[in-house]
């Protein structure tokens, strides 16, 4: 059985596959941060707190109230400049 190169050429996925085509218009892109202000939502995506927070509590061993005080520092941090 070959390749089907047919399908590389078509303007939608074929069924049954992931779906990496540009958006179509009725989706939301957002970022990590948002609705925050985009300086603050930036900083927010770039230092990776999200991921960070979630880390420190199924990685590191952490209470969630204590990751969620640490993210709340780290937020502070990042509004003051």
């Amino acid at each position: 059985m070959g390749l089907n190169t047919q399908i590389l050429h078509l303007p939608i996925p074929p069924k049954g596959v992931l779906y990496n085509y540009p958006v179509r218009g009725d989706e939301k892109q957002i970022i990590a941060g948002y609705p925050a202000p985009p300086e603050f939502a930036s900083q927010v995506y770039a230092q990776a707190l999200l991921p960070n927070l979630v880390a420190r509590v199924t990685q590191g061993g952490e209470s969630f109230d204590d990751a969620i005080a640490w993210a709340e520092n780290e937020a502070e941090l990042v509004s003051r400049g």
